[in-house]
């Protein structure tokens, strides 16, 4: 309450995420607030802080929060790692294993306010290369480990919860952004994320 502290000891892992979860934690605890992980959700979040300006980053008009000390969280369909001014003075990003405060949260007596109910836009290409460069490192294929069990399990965790792709709403980059985080960040191999995609993919609008 009145924080951006998690209540839940390995908030991930914990998170809650049925209606039955919600309506106990917070009969419990009324004066929680709420927050989330983006990049669960395909999304991925601009902070600018006060201080800060995002007018060199040409970024799209989207969805748009306005946080307690005045700053401003971007909505975008995406996918980009936690950082801290990669991108310019007091602009931060958050998603893949980060969190986010949503409206109604309040911190210091102050809310999180909706500033723009648009729809989300799709994440510039230049931004999320310029967050997720790393050193290239080339192997033989011979090198390539088996994907590896706790992997493999942790890729079906994310799937279960992530959201059907629709065609016309951001499908494409959805659909892109979750096989990326598969193979890159899981280090699957193509034919296994395939093989656990294949459920996720009937639910898709249209199957991709």
């Amino acid at each position: 309450p009145d924080g951006k502290t998690p209540m839940r000891r390995g908030w991930h892992e914990n998170a809650i995420t049925t209606a039955e979860e919600a309506v106990a934690h917070w009969s419990e605890h009324p004066d929680s607030n709420l927050a989330f992980c983006p990049e669960d959700e395909g999304l991925a979040i601009i902070e600018n802080d006060p201080g800060g300006s995002v007018a060199s980053l040409n970024l799209p008009a989207t969805y748009e929060v306005q946080s307690p000390r005045g700053g401003t969280h971007y909505y975008y369909i995406g996918s980009v790692p936690p950082s801290a001014s990669k991108l310019g003075p007091h602009i931060d990003t958050r998603g893949r294993t980060s969190y986010v405060l949503i409206p109604p949260s309040v911190v210091n007596g102050k809310k999180y306010k909706v500033k723009a109910a648009r729809d989300y836009a799709a994440l510039p290409a230049d931004i999320e290369v310029r967050l997720n460069v790393k050193p290239e490192v080339k192997k033989a294929e011979a090198d390539v480990p088996e994907d590896d069990a706790r992997n493999v399990a942790e890729a079906k965790r994310i799937i279960g919860r992530y959201k059907p792709a629709i065609e016309g709403q951001g499908g494409d980059n959805h659909t892109y952004t979750l096989c990326s985080r598969l193979v890159r960040d899981h280090n699957l191999s193509v034919d296994t994320a395939l093989e656990l995609l294949e459920p996720w993919n009937a639910k898709c609008v249209p199957p991709w």
